[in-house]
C-alpha cells in the first residue's frame, strides 16, 4: 500500500506544470540626445527670458517604419512645459526604417536638452541674464550647486581655449572660486557682460 500510495504521488507530480519563467524584458536602446536651443521655434521665448532650461528623458517605442508610438515622459526636466515639448518633438521624430518590417517595436530612450546658452551667444550674455538663470537653476534643483549651471561649462570651455593655461591643474582647482567670483560679480554688477566679469574672475592677482 505504500509503495502504491506513493507511485500516486509520483505521477500527480509529474504531470504538474512547470512553473512559467518571467520575461525579461530587453534594455531599452539609447538614441542620440536632441539639443533644443534658442533659434529653435519650438522653445518658447518666455521660457527662454526666464531661465528655464534642462534635461528631460523620453521613453518611446520605435516601429519598423521609424515613427515612434506611447511616447511618454521618464525623467524630468522639473519643468511641466519643457517635459511636454520633449514628448512632442520626439512624437514628430523619424528615425532609420528597420530592415524587417514584421519586427516588433523596440524601446527607446530619448534625452532631450533645452540649452539656453550657445558659443555664438556666450560674449553678449548679461549678469542680468545669468542671474535670471541662477534663481531658476537654484529654485528648481536645490540639491544641485549653483555651479553646475550649463553656462558655467561653456564659459570654462571658451575661456580655456582663449588662453590655453600653462598650469593646467592650476586652472581646474581654482574654477569653483572662479564661478563663485562671477555669481557675486553679477549679483552686484547686472549690467555687466557675464564672460568679461567670468574672464576678470579668472585672472590671477597680480604678483602670482
Amino acid at each position: 500500500m505504500a509503495l502504491a500510495g506513493f507511485a500516486i504521488s509520483s505521477a500527480a507530480y509529474a504531470q504538474a506544470p512547470s512553473p512559467a519563467l518571467p520575461a525579461i524584458e530587453p534594455a531599452p536602446l539609447q538614441a542620440d540626445e536632441v539639443t533644443v536651443s534658442p533659434e529653435s521655434a519650438i522653445y518658447p521665448p518666455e521660457l527662454v527670458q526666464a531661465g528655464v532650461q534642462g534635461n528631460t528623458t523620453i521613453t518611446a517605442l520605435l516601429k519598423p517604419d521609424g515613427t515612434t508610438e506611447q511616447v511618454s515622459v521618464k525623467e524630468t526636466s522639473r519643468s511641466a512645459k519643457l517635459d511636454e515639448i520633449a514628448v512632442t518633438i520626439v512624437k514628430r521624430l523619424r528615425y532609420k526604417a528597420r530592415e524587417s518590417a514584421s519586427a516588433t517595436p523596440l524601446t527607446i530612450l530619448v534625452p532631450v536638452e533645452f540649452r539656453k546658452d550657445t558659443l555664438a551667444g556666450l560674449l553678449q550674455k548679461t549678469c542680468a541674464d545669468l542671474n535670471t538663470d541662477l534663481a531658476y537653476f537654484t529654485a528648481t534643483f536645490p540639491e544641485r550647486r549653483p555651479s553646475e549651471l550649463k553656462f558655467f561649462k561653456l564659459a570654462t570651455g571658451a575661456l580655456y581655449l582663449a588662453q590655453v593655461p600653462a598650469d593646467k591643474i592650476g586652472f581646474a582647482k581654482g574654477l569653483q572660486g572662479r564661478y563663485a567670483n562671477t555669481i557675486t560679480g553679477c549679483a552686484a554688477q547686472p549690467g555687466q557682460k557675464v564672460f568679461d566679469v567670468f574672464r576678470q574672475a579668472s585672472e590671477p592677482a597680480p604678483g602670482k
